[in-house]
């Protein structure tokens, strides 16, 4: 042996250099049938979800008037919600209801 590989420093060198080349040899490795197929139902999924700018879109259901009209009751939902509903009430009847009908108890 020569003395520049007795060298401890040169020594360590090596061994890193060596554990570093094997360790980069498991990534060159190709990918399985598993990994090659990973993300593609997502890649499907939004293809399915998307309409191409050249596809004819259907006929046109509404005008500029209904749209507006349906804007401000979305909008008049939010400023006069509708009043709540008591879950107890629903299988209770109404009080129009005919005599026969069992009520809840209270």
């Amino acid at each position: 042996m020569t003395p520049q590989h007795t060298d401890p420093m040169h020594r360590a060198m090596l061994s890193t250099a060596t554990l570093l080349l094997a360790a980069l040899a498991g990534c060159a490795s190709e990918p399985t049938a598993l990994e090659q197929s990973l993300g593609d139902s997502v890649r499907q999924a939004v293809q399915q979800q998307s309409v191409p700018p050249s596809q004819a879109r259907g006929p046109q259901l509404t005008d500029g008037v209904i749209a507006a009209h349906g804007v401000d009751r979305y909008e008049q939902s939010y400023l006069r919600p509708p009043a709540p509903v008591n879950v107890l009430n629903i299988l209770a009847g109404s009080a129009n209801a005919p005599a026969a009908a069992p009520s809840m108890p209270r």
